[in-house]
C-alpha cells in the first residue's frame, strides 16, 4: 500500500510572509500545525479542487472566521480534528463545510442548564 503524500501549500499571512501549509486530512495533520489558524485549516480541509486549484466561497471563508471569533480556535480545532477522524473512519458527509459549521455551533452551545 502507498503511503499518501500530504498536500502543501503556500499561504500569505496578513503580515505579507509565506508559510508552508498541510491540507489537513487527519487530526495529526491539524495538530502539528498550532501556529496555522483552525478557520484557514478547516477552509483548505473542506474546499474543492477544480483544474488543480483549490477554491472555497467568501460566504464559506467569513463565516468560518465569524466562527472563529466567537467560539475560539479551540473550539474550531478540536472539531475539525473529530469531524476528519470520522471522514478517516469512513463517513462521507454530503456537505462537510455545512456539517463543520453546525458541529461548532452545538458543541459551543451544548453546555448543563442549571435552573
Amino acid at each position: 500500500m502507498t503511503e499518501r503524500k500530504p498536500e502543501v501549500i503556500q499561504a500569505r499571512k496578513r503580515d505579507g510572509s509565506v508559510v508552508r501549509v498541510v491540507v489537513p486530512t487527519s487530526r495529526v495533520d491539524v495538530e502539528q500545525q498550532p501556529d496555522i489558524p483552525a478557520s484557514t485549516l478547516a477552509l483548505l480541509a473542506f474546499s474543492t479542487v477544480k483544474d488543480g486549484v483549490r477554491r472555497w466561497s467568501d460566504f464559506t471563508r467569513s463565516t468560518l472566521l465569524t466562527l472563529e471569533r466567537s467560539y475560539g480556535d479551540a473550539v474550531l480545532r478540536s472539531t475539525l480534528c473529530a469531524l476528519l477522524d470520522d471522514i478517516a473512519g469512513g463517513f462521507r458527509p454530503s456537505n462537510p463545510v455545512g456539517l463543520f459549521i453546525h458541529r461548532v455551533r452545538a458543541t459551543a452551545n451544548s453546555t448543563e442548564l442549571n435552573i
